[in-house]
């Protein structure tokens, strides 16, 4: 739409590879934003942290419902079992339903599972 636009790019060698961070704004708010593409670019580094190194993916569970109900309904009581701060508020918008919408027999869910 010609809309100025000012970019920061930023590359790093590591391991063989380059890897090159693309930056942009519009040239109008690019010194607002320079400090947080500088920062976030500047704190490249290997990553060594076990507990992130060690992490499993979150898996999608899709599941046809054998009875009717509210989508509340089918969130299980365990919650132990759905991935961290994934609240029923969040399994609603994954189903794009609301908690008190009711879901007929034979409906696709999905919900997260570690």
């Amino acid at each position: 739409d010609g809309t100025p636009l000012k970019l920061y790019v930023y590359a790093v060698e590591h391991g063989n590879m380059i890897y090159r961070f693309v930056n942009y704004t519009t040239r109008d708010k690019y010194e607002t934003y320079r400090p947080g593409f500088r920062r976030i670019t500047g704190g490249f580094a290997e990553l060594d942290d076990p507990d992130i190194l060690n992490m499993q993916p979150v898996r999608l569970h899709a599941f046809k419902t054998e009875r009717s109900g509210t989508f509340s309904s089918f969130i299980p009581d365990n919650l132990e079992n759905l991935p961290v701060n994934v609240t029923p508020e969040d399994l609603a918008i994954i189903n794009q339903v609301e908690l008190d919408e009711r879901i007929e027999s034979g409906s696709w869910l999905k919900l997260p599972i570690k």
